[in-house]
């Protein structure tokens, strides 16, 4: 990617992330079949995600901060957005289970669910493959918008986390879009 150019969607076709995103969904779910996968690359969201991880790995020096392969749901109008300014906690959820943050989950399965990865009026939906800060994380609840001390993100259930949830927009990194839908839609 050149300087002056910021943002680039890359069609991916054939390859290592492409397989590897392939059979995750033939695995986890096989009534559906892959429309396009797409390689995000926003260099300002880049920048700002890799300098949070400095500031992350500083402060908690051993643990590990960053889960790479999370998912998000979405719906196709959040997709130009997200791939401009990435996840943006204000656009959330206001109800969550776990907090007024952005979630994302270890389960394609939960985030590709239509609550989260609604269809539009073809059917069609959208997932993000997510790289995220997650540090010290904190058992998540109902309302909760900012974490005090020295906590970055909260979680499911603390032993055993599925879902994390962020509260800095720079916390995660959309590294893949993914558009599916069921196996027997056509356009």
């Amino acid at each position: 990617m050149g300087d002056k150019e910021l943002i680039k969607i890359v069609p991916v076709t054939s390859g290592s992330e492409y397989d590897d995103i392939q059979a995750t969904f033939r695995r986890n779910l096989p009534s559906y079949r892959i429309i396009k996968i797409e390689r995000i690359q926003n260099k300002t969201l880049c920048q700002r995600y890799k300098a949070l991880k400095e500031q992350f790995e500083a402060e908690n020096p051993k643990i590990t901060n960053e889960v790479d392969g999370l998912w998000h749901g979405t719906t196709a109008e959040c997709v130009e957005r997200i791939n401009r300014y990435g996840f943006n906690c204000r656009y959330c959820s206001k109800n969550g289970t776990y907090g007024e943050g952005v979630y994302f989950a270890k389960s394609i399965r939960y985030s590709a669910d239509d609550t989260y990865s609604t269809p539009d009026h073809h059917k069609i939906k959208t997932i993000y493959k997510c790289s995220v800060l997650v540090g010290r994380v904190i058992q998540g609840q109902r309302r909760l918008k900012v974490l005090h001390g020295s906590y970055n993100s909260a979680v499911d259930d603390i032993q055993r986390p599925d879902i994390y949830v962020t509260f800095d927009d720079s916390q995660a990194y959309p590294n893949y879009l993914i558009t599916f839908s069921k196996a027997l839609v056509t356009l």
